[in-house]
């Protein structure tokens, strides 16, 4: 199967949705100078703080930060019959104090853009003008159904994370490998070579591009795009795949990358400046060896191109040292944003946790 892209799909993988919201205020919380949010329990470079914005909003996942700071978050599961959640800090200390839920849909991706919070189900995008009147949540009678656009690229698998850096006003996206090479061709994959491939694809996507799938993968231990073992592949030739577009990085198979984020604040120290953060979600086809991914990591750029090695920018996401399947992970990263203050935000698709990342150096 070949998979499109749409300019407007872009702004998302989005998903919305009307009817009444339901508010509820937080605790009352303390200035943000006594870090009395602080999640020591994240693993994080020297001079970076985790704070927790929320505990427990839903099985949350894409976020969008709007520039006054208001938080949205587009739920897997309803929560009290809603889709979206809506947060907001009142007292400046990293806390959400405010909490609202209103739509019925749920979905994944969420964007915001030129004053609209776009989102969808799984068969539908919309948008919401954002409130100009002081409201967190918007009002669910302005949704409006946004009608897709034509065919941007193809040949791609699975890409949860999509986004534009527009920097450069490039489009970018993670795509997903394949799974189950050693099942399927016992005699021709290990388990080890199973666990590692097909590669994660961090791709720089341009009109008409494409990508290959189903008949092509990366293998990032070989250095290139390989022909499918169904389409007459060995593992090693590229037959028709010879010439199809590479990957900007490639990562280790199934460590399941569903968003990216690109870094132009000048909060964190200048080595992150024009980077990208991916959120790895986690593994469940690694069996019989251990899962892997469960945390975000940084690829360091510039003019678009990747400058150096990537790196794990937060661990332990998951709590756990050894993971044998994906419900052993306490939180599993989902969605990534930028707030106005230059911090990154990170949500959970488990317990539906937030987390909010400063630098304090």
């Amino acid at each position: 199967m070949r998979y499109l892209l749409t300019l407007t799909l872009l702004l998302g993988l989005i998903a919305c949705a009307n009817n009444t919201n339901v508010s509820e205020e937080l605790p009352e919380t303390t200035n943000a100078k006594s870090s009395r949010w602080s999640d020591p329990t994240l693993i994080l470079p020297d001079n970076f703080e985790a704070i927790v914005v929320a505990d427990a909003v839903g099985r949350a996942r894409h976020i969008a930060v709007r520039d006054n700071g208001d938080i949205y978050i587009q739920l897997q599961q309803l929560k009290d019959g809603k889709g979206i959640a809506a947060l907001r800090d009142n007292d400046g200390d990293g806390r959400a104090d405010t909490l609202a839920y209103f739509g019925e849909h749920t979905g994944t991706g969420m964007e915001i853009y030129k004053g609209y919070l776009y989102c969808s189900s799984t068969t539908e995008v919309f948008r919401y003008p954002l409130p100009e009147d002081g409201a967190l949540v918007p009002d669910e009678n302005s949704r409006e159904l946004v009608v897709s656009g034509e065919r941007f690229a193809t040949g791609l698998r699975n890409c949860v994370g999509i986004q534009f850096n527009h920097e450069g006003n490039q489009l970018y996206a993670m795509q997903h490998g394949r799974d189950q090479l050693s099942y399927l061709f016992p005699g021709m994959y290990s388990y080890e070579q199973n666990a590692e491939l097909p590669s994660e694809e961090f791709l720089k996507v341009d009109n008409g591009d494409d990508f290959g799938w189903p008949y092509c993968y990366y293998d990032h231990k070989q250095g290139k795009k390989v022909l499918a073992p169904e389409y007459g592949g060995d593992g090693e030739k590229q037959g028709r795949c010879e010439g199809i577009e590479e990957p900007v990085v490639a990562f280790p198979g199934h460590m399941a990358p569903n968003d990216l984020v690109f870094y132009h604040s000048d909060q964190y120290p200048e080595k992150y400046r024009e980077g990208v953060f991916i959120a790895f979600h986690g593994s469940w086809n690694r069996a019989p060896l251990p899962q892997k991914g469960y945390f975000v990591a940084f690829v360091p750029m510039r003019n678009g191109s990747a400058t150096g090695d990537w790196e794990i920018f937060v661990d332990n996401i998951a709590a756990e040292t050894t993971i044998e399947k994906p419900k052993d992970a306490k939180h599993r990263p989902t969605g990534l944003a930028v707030g106005p203050d230059g911090s990154l935000y990170i949500t959970d698709s488990v317990e539906g946790k937030v987390w909010k990342v400063r630098y304090l150096g």
